[in-house]
Order: structure tokens, then C-alpha cells, then sequence
């Protein structure tokens, strides 16, 4: 009988401790923060239950669910800049590509936060010192743990989050629905809950990308069939949650994010099946709507699929977005060189959405024309990885930030959402195993790439973990 697979917390045996931060570091402590940290904010950070409200305040307040990001953040940083003092690896994926870049990008939000709106400047300051705490946390915690266990971390807090809403969608209305008013008294409800329905989309678009990474294997490992029923499990979840939500954005990324996932299976008979299938059941579920709706013909019934009123300007104008990015960009005239400060918009941009709902301009309005420059640098990055990687999980990620970060602000959130944790995971991963590898303690070679090998050299059956020293013969139960 072979042995089950089990999967360690600790993605490396600890060196022998060199100071008393690198002995607290390497105790057992460590990398059970960096799980619980990682679970609870994909949990937390994404709660807005008040958003409702938010319209009618000047200011942002420390309420409950501010505390709670807070505490979640406080432990990260902990644990982060520990892992800056103690550990090379971290220093070094932050002084090489792509680490330098948000590091760049962490003194240009830091810098511009001086010269932010009055009325919400201490606040841009804690969200600019939010974002450097967290790009210190996630190499850090790839230091500390195998890219299965962040994954899976991270998933666990999507679904209990996914579970809140559902709870309160069926149970406590008033919360859990959102009544959202459109052109020519037309109403529309959504799920929330816990959040803006877009959010809860995106939770639940991103709880499938890790579901399916789970299922390809790769670095973040393989899964049982008796796994794997569960996974697909989560997955009909999340996509009834998606569908509840009538996050078109979210939805858009997820379908993009699975393609890519999957693209690579397009040359084997199960993946030709798979696209028949797909193919089939797209146009069955057009047929059944416009039957069910009473739409004249093939264009009107996906002018209907793809709106809410049915009216093609929804389309046309991305439903208003084109309204809100030009008066994004005439508040970024004004101040091109400091922008406003980061998380600004939704003083500044109250009567547009309260969001720029584009990654690049989300970058200039906070930080202005360095910030957008760098966000730029961190597109093509994305874009490069995405497509020379091997790894499902970094191809999807990828392909979800693109396709996400052209209609909504997707990344750089004030406290970061799930995608920006996953995003900065799939970017800082290839250099934090890259520099495991290559640690010559280890005694093993260098593994030289542009990208700090995109697609993690290695085997990933039964270790999912960076290669270990020769001498540690055990691993961990």
C-alpha cells in the first residue's frame, strides 16, 4: 500500500537559527502565522457589509470589519518584516524582477500619500503602508510554505466567505440582497451580503481558478478522486454564486482564466470532447434564454444574455464605465505627478461608482504618472508569465488580473482582496523557489531564468515543496 500524501506546512526544514529573530522564525510558529494569515484575509479582507452606506459618508470610520483587516494586516506585516530582517531569499526576490517593481511602487504610493486628499489623507497613508506590508508577507510566506498550502489556505477562507453570503442571501434578505437600480426603473437583484455583489463575484470567480489549478496538478500538487468530487463540489458553488451575483466582469475573468488553464489539454481527445461540450451547452443555454424571454432573434438574445436591461448601450459604453474612466481622467490631469492618494476614489469619484474600474487608471489616480507606469511594467510582466508558464495556477491568475484589471480596479486594493494576494503569489513564486534551489547550502545548481523559473522546475507529484537540504531525510507528517 502506498504511503497517502500529506502535506507539510513547512515548505523547507528551518536552517539552523543564526539570531534570535531567525530562532523565532524558524520555529513551528512561523509558518502556522503565515497559513492563518493568509486564510483569514482572504476571508476578512473582502468584507464590506456597510457598502450600502458608503455613499453617505465623507470619511472612512473604524468599524468592526475595519478592526478586523487591521489585526489580519498587523499579523502579516509581523511576519513580514521578520522575514525581510532573517531570511535572503526574501530580500533578494524583492531586489530582482518583478519584486523590484512593486517595491518601486510601494515608495511611489508611500511618497504621493503626502501630498493626498485632506479628507481621507491618514487613510491613503495606512493603505499605502497596507500594500508594502503585504508585498513584504507573500514572499514570506512562499519562504515558509509549499504553493499548495498557500492556495489552499487561501481557498478555505473564499469558500467560508462564499458560505456567509449564501447564508445571508437566503436567510437574512434585507442584507444578503442587493436591489440595484438601473436606466428606466429597471431593477435588478443581486446577491451581496457580505460585500458589493462584485466582490462576492470575485470571490467566487477566484475559489474556481484554484479549484481547477488543483485539479491540473503542477506545483500546487495533485489530488485524490475522493478530492477531487469535492473540488468539483466547490466549483458548481462557486458558479451559482458568480451567476447570483450578475457580475459580468467576474465572470468574463473566470471563463478567460479557465481557457488558459486549460488550453494546453486542447490537443487530446478528452480536451476536444471537453470544448464539443462546452460549445454545445453555450448555445443550449442561449436557445433556452431567448426561448424563455421572448427574444426575436440570435442578436437580441445576446444583446439580453450580456445585459440587464437589454439595452446594447450596456455594452457599448462597458454599463457606464466609459462615463466614469473619462472623469477619471480629467480628476488625473489635475494632479498628474502625486495623483490623489490611494484609496481616494471612493471620496472623489462618489457619484461615478466610487471606483476608476480599470487596474492602470486606479494606479495613476492614486499615485499618478510613476504609479501608472509601473502598473504598466507589472501588466506586461503579467502577460509574459502568463503565457510562457507551465503552470496552470500562473497561467489563470494571469489571464484573470488581465481580463479583470480592463473594467474593474481588480489589484491594489486598500486591504488586498484575494486576487492581489494570488496575483502577487503567481509573480513572486518562480523567484522564492528559484533561490531555494539555488541556495548553496543546499548544495544543489542554480537554476538561471529571466523570470526566476516561471514554471518551477521540478517534480511535483508526491513533493510539492522546494527541494530540501541533501541531509534532511525526513519530511514532515
Amino acid at each position: 500500500m502506498s504511503r497517502p500524501l500529506s502535506i507539510p506546512l513547512s515548505s523547507s526544514a528551518p536552517s539552523p537559527p543564526e539570531s534570535r529573530l531567525e530562532a523565532v522564525l524558524a520555529a513551528p510558529l512561523a509558518p502556522l502565522a503565515c497559513a492563518l494569515a493568509l486564510l483569514a484575509a482572504a476571508l476578512v479582507n473582502p468584507l464590506d457589509v456597510g457598502f450600502r452606506n458608503a455613499a453617505e459618508s465623507d470619511s472612512v470610520g473604524l468599524d468592526w470589519q475595519v478592526a478586523l483587516k487591521l489585526v489580519v494586516s498587523g499579523i502579516a506585516g509581523g511576519v513580514g518584516f521578520l522575514g525581510f530582517l532573517t531570511n535572503w531569499r526574501v530580500r533578494d526576490a524583492l531586489a530582482r524582477l518583478p519584486g523590484m517593481f512593486f517595491v518601486a511602487l510601494g515608495f511611489v504610493f508611500l511618497g504621493t500619500s503626502l501630498f493626498a486628499l485632506d479628507e481621507v489623507a491618514n487613510v491613503c497613508r495606512v493603505a499605502a503602508s497596507i500594500y508594502c506590508i503585504y508585498v513584504l508577507f507573500i514572499p514570506t510566506a512562499l519562504s515558509f510554505l509549499s504553493l499548495r498550502t498557500i492556495v489552499l489556505m487561501v481557498l478555505t477562507g473564499l469558500v467560508m466567505h462564499m458560505v456567509v453570503s449564501w447564508f445571508l442571501y437566503l436567510f437574512v434578505p434585507e442584507i444578503g440582497v442587493y436591489e440595484e437600480r438601473l436606466i428606466g426603473e429597471t431593477v435588478v437583484l443581486r446577491m451581496s451580503g457580505t460585500a458589493h455583489p462584485n466582490s462576492v463575484g470575485r470571490v467566487a470567480v477566484l475559489a474556481i481558478v484554484i479549484c481547477i489549478a488543483l485539479l491540473r496538478g503542477g506545483r500546487v500538487g495533485t489530488v485524490s478522486p475522493q478530492k477531487g468530487l469535492i473540488l468539483y463540489a466547490l466549483i458548481a458553488l462557486a458558479i451559482a454564486t458568480a451567476i447570483e451575483t450578475k457580475s459580468r466582469t467576474a465572470i468574463a475573468a473566470g471563463m478567460a482564466s479557465t481557457i488558459v488553464m486549460l488550453i494546453d489539454l486542447a490537443a487530446s481527445r478528452f480536451g476536444r470532447i471537453l470544448a464539443a461540450m462546452a460549445g454545445v451547452g453555450f448555445f443550449a443555454a442561449i436557445l433556452v434564454y431567448g426561448l424563455g424571454n421572448g427574444a426575436e432573434d440570435f442578436g437580441s438574445t445576446i444583446v439580453s444574455l450580456g445585459t440587464k436591461t437589454g439595452d446594447a448601450s450596456e455594452l457599448t459604453t462597458a454599463t457606464g464605465r466609459t462615463v466614469i474612466w473619462t472623469e477619471a481622467l480629467s480628476l488625473i490631469a489635475q494632479r498628474p505627478w502625486t495623483g490623489w492618494g490611494l484609496n481616494s476614489a471612493p471620496i472623489l469619484l462618489a457619484e461615478f461608482s466610487q471606483h476608476t474600474h480599470n487596474l492602470v487608471l486606479h494606479c495613476l489616480f492614486s499615485g499618478g504618472i510613476f504609479a501608472g507606469i509601473l502598473a504598466l511594467v507589472l501588466v506586461g510582466w503579467t502577460l509574459l508569465v502568463g503565457l510562457t508558464s507551465n503552470e496552470p495556477f500562473v497561467r489563470g491568475i494571469s489571464a484573470y488580473v488581465l481580463v479583470s484589471g480592463m473594467f474593474e480596479d481588480t489589484v491594489f486594493e486598500t486591504f488586498p482582496f484575494s486576487s492581489t494576494l494570488l496575483w502577487m503569489t503567481g509573480l513572486f513564486a518562480p523567484v522564492i523557489y528559484g533561490n531555494l534551489a539555488s541556495d548553496k547550502r543546499f548544495g544543489m545548481p542554480s537554476w538561471p531564468s529571466l523570470v526566476g523559473n516561471a514554471d518551477f522546475t521540478g517534480s511535483a507529484s508526491a513533493s510539492v515543496d522546494p527541494p530540501k537540504r541533501p541531509s534532511d531525510q525526513t519530511s514532515v507528517q
